[in-house]
């Protein structure tokens, strides 16, 4: 049971996280357009790296993942720190994370990450918009896990290539069993909260119900098929976002 409750600690930080964060910093994209100049500074060291790793035939898969993690919680950090201490701050994280790389800092990481993107992704778009989106993500999913099998190819292929996109929840104290979760399945219920928090209030804390009944639905589905082959995740934790919206419109 311990994954699963490291699993709803990490549910309830992001989603109770990303509601605060909204609601004490609404004009976050104004923050993000007011630093363009930095962003463009950002930019071009980015491709200097990306162009690094290519004329030395290193891991770019990794590389890419590090830049992705990287301006995520940067963005993040924005909500409460200067330009250039965001910036250090988040550079501070990775440089600590090629040193230490444990499962309980990487899980950390990709949270801080997956918050940061739903904040920005959340302040930018309206939760139909979000809703709609989220549910063809669900179609092609279920298609890419379980007909094309893309999803699983490219997990492992970024996998193996040290690009974990996904937070790994031990299932007993020091065991080498983990529950996996992907990082965009923890982004997109992030993403739905803040925009329900920015743009429609009074629904969200019916989403947070929805996502958390959502990710609580799943990880009962993945116990009791007891298999371990991959499985979608979002479209569970979907259905419950939208049900409960739905519960809220028509009968409360």
């Amino acid at each position: 049971m311990i994954d699963l409750a490291y699993f709803i600690i990490t549910i309830f930080f992001l989603q109770i996280g990303s509601k605060t964060i909204q609601e004490l910093n609404p004009d976050f994209l104004t923050v993000i357009t007011s630093n363009s100049s930095f962003d463009q500074i950002i930019f071009t060291l980015i491709i200097i790296y990306l162009l690094y790793l290519r004329l030395n035939k290193l891991n770019l898969i990794n590389g890419l993942f590090n830049i992705t993690i990287f301006y995520s919680i940067y963005i993040l950090f924005l909500n409460f720190f200067p330009n250039i201490q965001a910036i250090l701050l988040s550079f501070l994280i990775m440089l600590y994370y090629k040193k230490n790389n444990s499962i309980l800092y990487h899980n950390l990481i990709i949270t801080l990450a997956a918050l940061g993107v739903g904040l920005f992704f959340g302040s930018l778009f309206r939760p139909l918009d979000v809703l709609i989106f989220a549910t063809l993500f669900c179609i092609y999913d279920v298609y890419a896990v379980y007909k094309t099998k893309y999803m699983i190819k490219m997990f492992n292929q970024f996998s193996k290539n040290n690009a974990f996109f996904a937070t790994a929840f031990p299932k007993k104290l020091l065991s080498n069993k983990f529950f996996i979760v992907g990082s965009g399945d923890l982004i997109f219920p992030t993403i739905i909260t803040v925009s329900f928090s920015k743009y429609m209030p009074e629904y969200v804390i019916t989403s947070i119900i929805g996502s958390i009944t959502g990710y609580l639905f799943l990880y009962y589905l993945i116990k009791i098929q007891n298999s371990k082959n991959p499985v979608p995740a979002l479209p569970p934790i979907i259905f419950c976002i939208i049900l409960a919206f739905l519960i809220k419109i028509i009968f409360i």
